[in-house]
This record gives C-alpha cells, sequence and structure tokens, in this order.
C-alpha cells in the first residue's frame, strides 16, 4: 500500500511538473502573438505528456 502511495506522488509530481510551464505558455499566447504558433504547439506537446503520465499510471492499477 505504502508503495502505491509513493507511486502515485511521484505520478502526479511528473504532471504537475509538466502542466506549470503549460500555464506559464498560455499565459504567454495572449500576450506574445509573435510566436502565438509556436506557443500553441508547445501546449499541446505538454498537455499530452501530462497526461501520459497520469493515465498510464492509471492503467498499471
Amino acid at each position: 500500500m505504502e508503495n502505491g502511495k509513493h507511486e502515485l506522488i511521484r505520478v502526479v509530481t511528473r504532471s504537475v511538473a509538466f502542466l506549470v510551464p503549460l500555464i506559464a505558455i498560455c499565459i504567454g499566447m495572449f500576450c506574445l502573438k509573435e510566436v502565438q504558433e509556436t506557443l500553441i504547439g508547445a501546449v499541446m506537446g505538454m498537455a499530452s505528456m501530462a497526461g501520459v503520465f497520469y493515465f498510464k499510471k492509471s492503467e498499471d492499477e
């Protein structure tokens, strides 16, 4: 049981590590019109990776 809790904490930490920069980039998309397309690509990639970390663990259980 303890090992499962530690693993869940690791998974959530990884997801948050990708979501924090994602939030900053989302804010930047509205402020920096010159690089908006590049930032949109970064947002899509980060959201995908955070989802992979979180949902992969859900499937393993």
